[in-house]
């Protein structure tokens, strides 16, 4: 999930700008929210894999702290929070680094 939203984050400014005229704020502002929703979503995954005891890569203590030891519910919601806010500004750069590749996007389509 987190590649496919680095991608989006870069190509969605880009190619918003060039073709729908995205100022740099739209252009952020949907790749932010874009991550976000993601993230509630995995958010909500954990804590539903937590709560029924069900076994999945939400709940696998190398995918929330990377170590193989157990991981409390608290803190894998702090992991999950700490991705979010991080998730969320790296995309915020990388769109803003999408904006920079805008221009090699032919101004026609084709």
């Amino acid at each position: 999930m987190v590649i496919l939203q680095t991608h989006i984050a870069v190509l969605w400014f880009a190619v918003g700008r060039r073709y729908r005229g995205y100022s740099g704020g739209d252009a952020i502002l949907a790749v932010v929210l874009i991550v976000a929703i993601s993230e509630i979503l995995i958010w909500g995954a954990t804590i539903f894999s937590y709560l029924t005891g069900v076994n999945t890569y939400f709940e696998d203590p190398v995918a929330v702290a990377g170590t193989a030891d157990a991981v409390s519910f608290a803190s894998a919601m702090v992991a999950r929070a700490g991705g979010l806010v991080a998730n969320c500004v790296l995309a915020a750069i990388l769109g803003a680094i999408g904006s920079a590749t805008a221009v090699l996007i032919p101004a026609e389509k084709i």
